[in-house]
């Protein structure tokens, strides 16, 4: 069986659907554009590397590894409300039918499910190479989402 928001994702992809479902997919695509690019802007703000302050005390010069360094700033950025609004806004333009429980705590199902949808976004802005464009001063596009 076909949940309503399968059925209306299918009618979007053949072009069936009627003036108020049209309406509810663009105020969700603006929902997830607004939350995408608000964390796309802190993302900017935050994943500047940061230049160590000269220390007048020591004669010697920090080397630091920007590997690791990136890799903490981005696992600091994911914890933040501003990517699970982003993971939360996916989740309702982009819905999967979840598979019925065999048992009755459908909470814990809820969560787990939340949660792999959560680590494909880390995947998708790991692997897109979006932070360690940010990072070293690349240029990221901010119509992504509407490539999805």
């Amino acid at each position: 069986m076909i949940s309503p928001k399968n059925a209306t994702r299918y009618k979007r992809m053949k072009g069936d659907l009627d003036s108020n479902e049209l309406s509810d997919m663009m105020t969700m695509e603006a929902q997830l554009q607004k939350a995408f690019n608000a964390y796309l802007d802190l993302a900017r703000a935050r994943l500047r590397p940061q230049q160590p302050k000269p220390s007048k005390l020591l004669p010697f010069e920090l080397v630091r590894n920007k590997s690791i360094e990136l890799r903490n700033l981005v696992d600091e950025l994911e914890s933040l409300s501003e990517f699970h609004e982003v993971v939360n806004h996916t989740l309702v333009s982009f819905p999967r039918q979840v598979p019925e429980p065999n048992r009755a705590d459908l909470g814990a199902d809820s969560k787990a499910f939340v949660l792999s949808r959560s680590i494909e976004l880390q995947n998708f802005f790991r692997r897109s190479q979006c932070y360690g464009s940010i990072y070293y001063g690349g240029r990221v596009d901010s119509d992504t989402p509407h490539r999805f």
